[in-house]
């Protein structure tokens, strides 16, 4: 938002300090609620692991596409291997390891020493919160379901009230990308599907604060604007994800706030107010980062500040086995290249190549792009996060792919011709 007075920057800076002041609060209560779920009992875990090896040893989702499923053996392993029992479980939170790979983590449940294992640390696997409860009365076949079940409801409501407020076809635009891309790869594993409810949620409450605010929306106070949704968002993105979806989650819910948008905004206006929501998101998200190494720091005998140094020039820039070359644009390539089968070539003609050749979609994204310059870098800001993080982008590009969504949605939207937002009043 673009401050015009000395009230509204001054609400701002109190809006953030409230932020800053509440993350000390937020890392205390996520690592208490990591502590109790690495307290519960890990057999009845082990048995429900164990249920059907196959569906955690598969490389496949459901939908026959791979995805990157070690990300999910080595995410459930926190709190299973590398435990003292004699420890408290806050001192088992803190040092948490990991055993590496499904392989290794299936030798491992079946009593086996792992041939790989990590300290992990650095992370939050706020992921376990729900997942170790959840496995400790259902197997995980049924704690895929659960998972599905949710990312679907919460999908399909968010779907239905923007075809409300929109139309069906502005609904579809929202739909088709997610299908297209593999949204099923993050809405049935324990690692990932936190990461999709925070986008739709909070996709969700900026549309309900957006038909809150008034006609108005361009004169709506500093407080109204809701920087502070962006502040938790991107510290529920530090808790529960690593580092595959936070431009996904960010972007999908800037993309909705200025969808909503009441009246045209101008460039600027449209920079200022995608810089303060950044900002703010930025808080979260790198704040309970910092915490959580400095409590690492303080708890642990090892290396840990440079560790993460290193962690973080490997995931930017790092070269491995893996990842051979760092040219620019390899890293938006090899995501395209995750899209398997034919939806490579559908994602392509659908959403990049139509929108050019049709006159309509033309037209179309120049008035929406006019209307809502905000609507442009959503959809951008995500692409780029691919291209900075290029060797992580490279390596999980199953996953990674669908920070393709926010544009792709642009595109549809374009394609929907008149009944889409752009040529649409906004709704009662």
């Amino acid at each position: 938002m673009k401050p015009r007075s000395l009230k509204q920057r001054w609400a701002i800076a109190i809006k953030a300090g409230i932020c800053a002041a509440l993350l000390p609060l937020l890392a205390a209560v996520g690592f208490a609620a990591l502590a109790a779920s690495f307290a519960l009992p890990n057999d009845p875990i082990r048995a429900s692991l164990l249920d059907r090896p196959d569906d955690i040893n598969t490389r496949r989702a459901s939908n026959g596409r791979v995805i990157d499923a070690d990300t999910e053996c080595i995410g459930l392993s926190v709190g299973l291997y590398g435990v003292e029992a004699s420890r408290s479980a806050f001192y088992n939170a803190a040092h948490a390891k990991a055993v590496f790979g499904c392989g290794p983590f299936m030798d491992y449940l079946n009593g086996q020493e792992p041939r790989a294992y990590k300290d992990y640390f650095r992370y939050w696997h706020g992921y376990l919160v729900l997942a170790r409860p959840l496995l400790s009365v259902l197997p995980y076949a049924d704690v895929r379901g659960v998972y599905f079940h949710i990312s679907l409801i919460l999908f399909l409501s968010f779907l239905s009230l923007i075809g409300r407020d929109f139309g069906l076809s502005a609904a579809l635009a929202f739909a088709a990308p997610f299908v297209v891309l593999n949204a099923l790869g993050f809405w049935v594993v324990a690692t990932k599907a936190p990461t999709f409810w925070l986008a739709v949620s909070g996709a969700l409450f900026v549309r309900s604060n957006a038909l809150k605010t008034g006609s108005n929306h361009q004169q709506a106070d500093a407080w109204r604007l809701p920087s502070m949704v962006f502040f938790f968002l991107g510290a529920g993105t530090a808790y529960f994800d690593f580092l595959t979806a936070p431009a996904l989650i960010f972007s999908l819910t800037a993309f909705v706030h200025f969808l909503y948008q009441r009246a045209e905004m101008r460039a600027r206006e449209a920079c200022l107010r995608f810089a303060l929501f950044a900002g703010f998101f930025a808080l979260g998200y790198a704040g309970l980062w910092a915490l959580k190494i400095a409590i690492a720091a303080a708890l642990l005998d090892l290396p840990v500040w440079a560790d993460v140094g290193a962690a973080v020039h490997d995931r930017t820039r790092g070269v491995s086995g893996t990842v051979e070359r760092l040219t620019p644009g390899l890293a938006i390539w090899k995501n395209f290249g995750a899209l398997k089968t034919v939806w490579g070539a559908v994602f392509m003609l659908a959403f990049m190549v139509a929108p050019l050749v049709r006159p309509s979609a033309r037209i179309e994204t120049l008035a929406l792009a006019n209307r809502s310059p905000g609507l442009v870098l959503a959809a951008l800001a995500p692409i780029v996060w691919l291209e900075l993080l290029s060797n992580h982008s490279q390596i999980h590009a199953a996953f990674t792919h669908l920070n393709f969504a926010p544009f792709a949605i642009l595109s549809g939207l374009a394609l929907a011709g008149p009944s889409a937002p752009g040529k649409t009043v906004m709704p009662r």
